[in-house]
């Protein structure tokens, strides 16, 4: 969905359901996160023009991983894998990504290509947005230094510092997974996961600023 899907009229009946939600649990600002959204960005900016977008990105391996141990689980890519044929049509439609869809044989690969699209996307609106309207964290700084972390999100948002979000980040936000170098970025994962692949990897915040 893009910018010229918001039509006038159920734009504002969303945007009058969503204050209502701010409105019925007394609070000031309303936090959504939905990854779907990733690819919706012009769309929802164009109904909510004074928006900020926090961007939380991750190591393209690690979430090709946790993708993999997720399908091996249960249906990740939906039923009659109805989502990974929508990525494979969104991946065809870009001359960048074409001929990347054949190179997912397994559901690794499979993850990383979703995990390209849906960074790609992300990172291609930043681009064209304002630096006050959002902040990017490395997942990897958040499990590291989550209370830091978490401080420095509130005050983009413009709330407060709060002992109990505090309290909750200490005692939940830890490291699950073992950590991935770009050793071990082997040709097709490259192609597949394109140029923020490695700069996912590098331990540092600001992705937009660094593939600009």
């Amino acid at each position: 969905m893009t910018a010229d899907d918001a039509d006038p009229v159920r734009s504002r009946k969303l945007a009058r359901l969503l204050r209502f939600e701010t409105l019925r649990h007394r609070r000031p600002v309303l936090i959504e996160k939905l990854p779907i959204n990733t690819f919706r960005l012009s769309f929802l900016h164009k109904i909510f023009p004074a928006a900020r977008y926090v961007h939380i990105y991750r190591n393209g391996l690690e979430v090709a991983r946790s993708i993999q141990r997720l399908v091996d689980r249960g249906n990740w890519f939906g039923a009659n894998s109805y989502k990974w044929d929508r990525l494979v049509e969104y991946a065809r439609g870009k001359s960048e990504t074409e001929g990347l869809p054949p190179l997912c044989t397994d559901a690794f690969h499979k993850g990383l290509l979703e995990w390209r699209l849906s960074t790609e996307s992300v990172v291609g609106f930043l681009r064209n947005m304002p630096s006050n309207a959002f902040v990017e964290v490395n997942y990897e700084h958040f499990v590291d230094e989550p209370a830091a972390t978490v401080a420095r999100m509130l005050a983009f948002i413009g709330l407060d510092d709060d002992p109990e979000v505090n309290a909750f980040v200490a005692g939940t936000v830890a490291r699950r997974s073992s950590k991935v170098g770009q050793a071990e970025i082997t040709s097709r994962m490259q192609a597949i996961g394109g140029e923020l692949l490695p700069l996912s990897m590098n331990g540092g915040d600001g992705l937009t600023r660094h593939a600009a």
